[in-house]
């Protein structure tokens, strides 16, 4: 089933859940949330000054499956989880959090959000996805703030992050990401603003060393420095058909 250490469902009066101070650690599911799974049932959640800990998922959310439920989660440290075979799901709020060396077998190796989400304040290390977005997947919108991602790696698109939607960047770092397509840094398949952000050493297989931004962006006080594409575009390639 899903939630090898904490399992969330709504009905029966109980709409929220609340965790703070704790640490989930070495947990299995065979399916979905080997740390944490919250179901759509449930109207929201919180998680505050929480560790999770190398938990296993045979399927998606190696730390998290958070499925539509409502989330913030604040000081959050997520290291060594693994995915087997898919994802994570679900829209929300991170704020001050760490994701470390976490792994999924398809989509968003440290974060997967099939809502819209705001990240601020967070450090992505080491995170790993066998499609797309090795750090952050987002299937909507992303907001980022004072996000800083390194050492990402993603089969296909978006080595440090991919948004299939709308992107908004400010003071971020993206560096020392991999792509075996499209986006080493950043991929965005719609319109992409960006505002003093650094995306360095980044690697495409294909185009988009550094970024690449399907519907054209808006760019203000961006570096691209030392990014690498074997296709076209080794900083940035923008304005693209191709997505």
């Amino acid at each position: 089933g899903g939630g090898g250490g904490v399992v969330g469902r709504g009905g029966g009066g109980a709409d929220y859940a609340f965790v703070f101070r704790s640490t989930f650690w070495s947990n299995k599911a065979l399916w979905e949330g080997g740390g944490v799974f919250t179901s759509s049932s449930l109207r929201s959640h919180s998680l505050g000054n929480v560790v999770l800990l190398s938990n296993w998922a045979g399927q998606s959310g190696g730390g998290v499956f958070c499925c539509g439920s409502l989330a913030a989660w604040t000081q959050v440290t997520v290291i060594g989880n693994q995915a087997k075979a898919g994802s994570g799901g679900g829209g929300v709020d991170v704020a001050s959090m760490e994701f470390l060396s976490n792994s999924a077998g398809q989509r968003g190796g440290g974060l997967y959000m099939e809502e819209g989400v705001v990240v601020i304040k967070t450090t992505l290390g080491s995170n790993r996805a066998g499609v797309d977005g090795g750090g952050v997947y987002c299937s909507r919108h992303v907001v980022t703030d004072g996000v800083h991602a390194t050492l990402k790696w993603a089969g296909q698109r978006g080595g440090g992050v991919f948004c299939n939607g709308s992107a908004a960047l400010q003071s971020c770092n993206v560096s020392s990401s991999w792509a075996g397509h499209r986006g080493g840094g950043l991929f965005c398949s719609g319109l992409a603003t960006i505002a003093a952000s650094d995306f360095c050493s980044n690697v495409a297989r294909g185009d988009g060393g550094g970024l690449y931004l399907a519907r054209g962006a808006a760019m203000e006080k961006v570096r691209a420095a030392s990014n690498v594409a074997e296709g076209e575009g080794g900083g940035c390639l923008a304005n693209s058909k191709r997505a």
